[in-house]
């Protein structure tokens, strides 16, 4: 089945995932078999047993960024905010045009080249399925831009 977490406490290690079926179902912390700490909004996959959340991964069709077909390179993303940051290019690489856009306007003033440093050095240090997350938050040409 797949959902939604709703919620997750840390410090009891119980959560609350939303499922597709229209039904909430409880999970604890050692039915999650993903690498990073449970947030609110992510897709998942799950069996359950009755209203309990068992076997928890993170939905494969949830893969791709921003509806795409196919997944962008956090490598390519990187070395493009490096390289050519200052005008805004991995913006318009990445589906945010709009930030790209506004890169392009105010690249006289060197503060697209400075975040876009940053940005790229980002990039080129996380992990696939961290950028793959950061680019689902980022819905539309002016989405949520994180350094």
């Amino acid at each position: 089945m797949r959902g939604t977490v709703l919620s997750f406490a840390i410090q009891s290690n119980q959560g609350f995932i939303s499922g597709d079926d229209g039904n909430r179902y409880s999970f604890s912390g050692s039915e999650w078999n993903l690498d990073n700490t449970p947030s609110s909004g992510m897709r998942l996959d799950f069996d359950t047993e009755g209203k309990q959340a068992i076997s928890i991964y993170e939905d494969p069709t949830e893969s791709y960024a921003s509806g795409t077909s196919e997944p962008k390179s956090r490598t390519t993303a990187g070395i493009l905010a490096l390289l050519l940051g200052g005008l805004g290019i991995q913006h318009f690489y990445l589906g945010a045009w709009g930030w790209g856009v506004v890169s392009v306007l105010f690249f006289w003033t060197y503060i697209p080249a400075l975040l876009s440093l940053v940005q790229g050095i980002r990039y080129l240090c996380i992990t696939d399925k961290q950028f793959q997350r950061k680019l689902k938050k980022m819905n539309g040409p002016f989405g949520a831009i994180e350094l």
